[in-house]
């Protein structure tokens, strides 16, 4: 899937995957230092970016779809969050060592080709006793 199946996805009227944040997410809330510095990869239209931004976590939420990032844009708005947001394509977004108190990947869809690259990047973008939560599907 590239970015111009997620941008017609999610230019679609509504939310693709609704407003509530993921179960498991829900679920993990508590393993979160309070006030965490949070980067939720994948992120799409925001609906756990702005639930973290809720529970007083400082969240960047990444996506290579525009339109996703605008509808969480306008969702925090609409909330009164601050959430900041990056459109970048994850195969040559660089993560920032030492920066994260937790990162969060939700079922984000990544070609095989790049994970390694992915994942490697976020063991070195957390700080010490970092947390690293995700969800996923993922076959061969």
């Amino acid at each position: 899937m590239d970015v111009h199946f997620w941008d017609k996805r999610y230019k679609e009227q509504g939310y693709a995957y609704g407003l509530e944040a993921n179960d498991f997410l829900k679920s993990k809330i508590n393993e979160l230092k309070p006030q965490s510095k949070i980067l939720c990869l994948a992120e799409g239209e925001g609906r756990n970016a702005i639930f973290l931004a809720e529970h007083n976590h400082e969240v960047t939420a990444i996506d290579y779809s525009i339109e996703g990032l605008n509808k969480l844009i306008n969702l925090a708005e609409d909330r009164n969050l601050n959430i900041e947001t990056i459109c970048a394509d994850l195969s040559n977004y660089k993560i920032e060592s030492n920066k994260w108190d937790a990162i969060i990947c939700v079922f984000g869809h990544f070609p095989a080709s790049i994970r390694q690259s992915i994942f490697t990047q976020v063991y070195g973008g957390l700080k010490s006793n970092g947390v690293f939560l995700m969800e996923a599907n993922y076959s061969n």
